[in-house]
Parts: structure tokens; C-alpha cells; sequence
């Protein structure tokens, strides 16, 4: 262990003299450019990114210019950091974020018959439940979870206001689909993709609701669980309390999906489960720096676009980097095995990138996918 920390140490100490000796070398005219650029000649729409180049040494003879790129695809696009109003809800539905901003199509949910009556029975269910249920978390959850026939009703609602409505089709265009958000969706035509995006949102807002109000296990049950214990008589009279105030405040539900959502959202707050939107918007907060930077990057100039450093959180609150989080720079051998793109496949549905060529013991070549960008609400603090 003493030896490999000592040849961690070294690698990371030639790293950063080769980078400050190169800090002060005039950028090396790559006809390369940006692997993230749609205009660049090899770029992938379905990675996001063009395969990895490697720039020529300095001195080398200039390669021959490369000939001018094709018009990127349709589904070719420069992707932007996305601002919401509730990063938590945005983060993990971002259907419900949007139609909030977007008060014509917001309007056009509240006004579609189908869609009116469903809000008219959740609030209904929800008047039941604060007055019948009391301490009975099971009662609160089965009145404001969704069904399988309500969560049809409403696709097939949503599936006819995007066909025949101008600007709610407008909306999924122009909104919802250059988000990257619901990716996951983006080969289907844009009623397959609103259905879609509302279909997961249904099920994961039943899932929050199993988890964090009956004390279901969560995808990782260590660290996603309740932080107390929903069968205890506290926790269940606060489920109770909580329903009773949004009843108090029913008016305010004006859309089919509200009071679901805000049985779910007021759970998550509870158990102060704000991870998903702690420090968004990172490019304004965190990474606002590195964000104003990126644009002025000479990227011709190197040969990766970034560097993925794998974690390991620390296990005590006053350990910033743990020595395990240091030495995880050896888990490239883990990310490139079969167990890892299994647990991809099992866990997120698909692999979040391509693998290259493997540079060294601990440096390996990746490309991400730009199905990345999906927000995944089965995981709620992490989508």
C-alpha cells in the first residue's frame, strides 16, 4: 500500500509539472479543434463528442487541413446547462419544472377536461385522506399515489393536447426535447415523448412516495434511505400534518399532477433530501468559474476535452478527501470490467459512454454518451 500511494504521488507530481511546463508553450494548431463541437468533422451526435484526438507535438510538420464538415444532424446540437425553478423537482421532473415556466401550456393542462377531472379526484383524495387517515402513512400514501389507469388517462390527455394544440406541441419542441432531459425519448415523435416523460415522472413520483413515507428501500438503502423511521409514531403524525396542510391549501393544486408532486416534494424535504438541486445551478454557483473558462480554452490544444477523476466519499463529516478517495485513481480497471458495464446496464438502462484505448495502469480513454443527460427519477437524489 505504502509503495502504490508513493507511485499515486509520483504520477501527480509529474502531472502537474508537465502541466505547468506546457502552461507557458504558445497553443499547437490542431486541425482537431473541439471533440465537443458539432462542426468538428468527425463529431458523433449519439456521443456527443468526436473520437479522442491527439494533437501533434510541438515542431511537428502541420497536417493537412481538414476538409470542410458536413451540416450537422437534426440531432446534432450545442447542449447548454439547464436552469430550473426547483432544481430538485427540475433535476428529477423536468415535464413538471417546465409546464410551471410556461404558463400557456400550463394553462392548456388545467383547461383539458380529462386532464381537470383527474385533478378534481387527487383533491378529493387528498380531503379524504386529511380528514380519515390520521396516523395511517399507509391510507395517506394510497390516496395520493398514482394508479396504472389514471397514469393512461393522462397519457392519452397529454398524447391529444400535444397532436392537436399548437402551442403545447410548440412546447415540446422547443423545450422539453433540446433540454436533453428526457433523452431517453428523443428517437420517438413528440407525443411519444411527452407520454414518455410523463409515464416516468408518474413512477417516480410513486416511488418517492414508497420510500419516504412507507420506508420502502430505495435503489442504494445505505445512503438514500428516510433519515428517520417512517414507522415511528412521529414521523407517521408528521406524514398526517403534512397532508393536512397541503388539504388546507388545495387551491393552490390547479394542475392534475399537483398534489401528488407536492406530497412527494414535502417528503423529500422532510428527510432533507435535497441532493439532486443542493448546488444547482453549478454553473452559476461551483463551476461558475470553470464555466466562464471553458469558452476561452484553447481546445486544439489539447488532446481530451476533460479528465474523469472517480470519488469515494469520505465517511466522516470533517474528512474533505479521504486516503481511499485520493487512491481511487486505480478504479479505471474497475470502470473498464464487465461488472461495471453490467451494473450500467441494470441500474441506468444503458452505457454511459464508450471506452478507448487504455493509456496507462490508471488512465483510460472514455467518451460519454450523451444519453447521460437524461434525468433518471427512479434515483431522486442522484437522477
Amino acid at each position: 500500500m505504502i509503495q502504490q500511494a508513493a507511485r499515486g504521488s509520483a504520477l501527480l507530481r509529474d502531472l502537474a509539472h508537465t502541466a505547468w511546463v506546457r502552461s507557458g508553450e504558445p497553443p499547437v494548431n490542431d486541425p482537431g479543434g473541439n471533440p465537443i463541437v458539432p462542426a468538428h468533422p468527425r463529431y458523433n451526435p449519439t456521443t456527443g463528442s468526436a473520437p479522442a484526438h491527439v494533437a501533434p507535438p510541438p515542431g511537428a510538420p502541420a497536417s493537412a487541413p481538414a476538409k470542410p464538415p458536413a451540416q450537422p444532424g437534426a440531432s446534432a446540437r450545442l447542449w447548454n446547462p439547464v436552469t430550473t425553478t426547483d432544481p430538485v423537482v427540475g433535476k428529477n421532473f423536468y415535464l413538471f419544472d417546465a409546464v410551471a415556466r410556461t404558463p400557456t401550456v400550463r394553462a392548456r393542462l388545467e383547461q383539458a377536461p380529462d386532464l381537470k377531472a383527474l385533478r378534481a379526484a387527487r383533491v378529493q383524495a387528498l380531503g379524504d385522506a386529511a380528514s380519515t387517515c390520521g396516523a395511517d402513512s399507509a391510507c395517506h400514501a394510497a390516496a395520493l399515489k398514482w394508479t396504472a389507469a389514471d397514469i393512461t388517462t393522462a397519457a392519452k390527455a397529454l398524447a391529444t393536447l400535444v397532436r392537436t394544440d399548437a402551442d403545447v406541441k410548440a412546447f415540446v419542441t422547443r423545450d422539453l426535447r433540446p433540454s436533453g432531459m428526457l433523452h431517453a425519448y428523443a428517437n420517438g415523435s413528440d407525443e411519444a415523448l411527452a407520454v414518455g416523460a410523463w409515464r416516468e415522472a408518474a413512477a417516480g413520483l410513486n416511488r418517492i412516495i414508497d420510500v419516504y413515507a412507507l420506508g420502502t428501500a430505495p435503489l442504494y438503502p445505505i445512503i438514500d434511505a428516510a433519515s428517520y423511521d417512517p414507522a415511528s409514531d412521529a414521523y407517521r403524525r408528521l406524514v398526517d400534518i403534512m397532508v393536512a396542510v397541503m388539504d388546507e391549501q388545495h387551491d393552490d393544486l390547479t394542475t392534475f399532477y399537483a398534489p401528488t408532486l407536492g406530497f412527494a416534494r414535502r417528503l423529500l424535504d422532510a428527510n432533507r433530501r435535497d441532493e439532486a438541486g443542493r448546488f444547482e445551478p453549478l454553473h452559476e454557483g461551483e463551476n461558475a468559474a470553470a464555466y466562464r473558462r471553458a469558452g476561452a480554452v484553447a481546445w486544439a490544444a489539447f488532446p481530451y476535452a476533460a479528465i474523469i477523476v472517480p470519488g469515494a466519499g469520505a465517511d466522516r463529516p470533517d474528512i474533505a478527501l479521504d486516503p481511499w478517495g485520493k487512491l481511487r485513481l486505480s478504479q479505471s480497471a474497475y470502470i473498464s470490467g464487465q461488472e461495471f458495464s453490467d451494473r450500467c446496464l441494470r441500474e441506468l438502462g444503458y452505457q454511459p459512454g464508450t471506452l478507448g484505448t487504455r493509456l496507462s495502469r490508471f488512465d483510460l480513454e472514455f467518451t460519454p454518451s450523451v444519453q447521460s443527460l437524461h434525468g433518471d427519477a427512479r434515483d431522486p437524489l442522484d437522477p
